[in-house]
């Protein structure tokens, strides 16, 4: 595949779940109403700083992983570290 090609797809990776995340909102407030919306945004927005907060921990986790894919003792090491 060509580079624009790839990057035609990357950015569509965003733009489209985007597009569908608009009206699925909108749709989502009128169906729970003002006070549990609120909830339902501040519950995502909880997410959304926890994510902040992996500061890369699952690439590297995933890197060591295949490293490691054949020293048992290494491997549980690495799991039970990133799941505390």
């Amino acid at each position: 595949m060509s580079i624009v090609k790839n990057t035609l797809w990357n950015i569509s990776g965003y733009i489209i779940p985007s597009l569908i995340a608009i009206p699925a909102l909108g749709i989502l407030s009128r169906i729970l109403g003002a006070e549990q919306f609120g909830l339902f945004t501040l519950a995502i927005a909880l997410v959304g700083y926890a994510s902040i907060f992996d500061a890369g921990l699952t690439r590297a986790v995933i890197r060591e992983v295949s490293i490691y894919k054949n020293v048992h003792k290494e491997l549980r090491s690495i799991i039970s570290t990133s799941t505390v």
